[in-house]
């Protein structure tokens, strides 16, 4: 089944490539309507998205919580 299958479902896509290109996914594949990387959607042609959190530029600066293991 296909999105012309059903033309009223909210057809919604997430991952790494919609996360990180979001804007170029919603001009190029006008049948999404939500992309999940935090809350992107198109209002009037124009692609509105949340600010997204900088990317931990030092890993080894993080300290684990491994007290959510048993």
């Amino acid at each position: 089944m296909c999105t012309r299958d059903v033309p009223d479902a909210l057809t919604v896509l997430g991952g790494v490539h919609g996360t990180f290109m979001y804007r170029q996914v919603l001009s190029e594949a006008p049948w999404i309507d939500v992309l999940v990387r935090g809350i992107v959607f198109v209002d009037d042609s124009v692609v509105v998205s949340n600010t997204v959190e900088p990317l931990i530029e030092d890993l080894d600066s993080r300290t684990p919580d491994w007290d959510m293991l048993d």
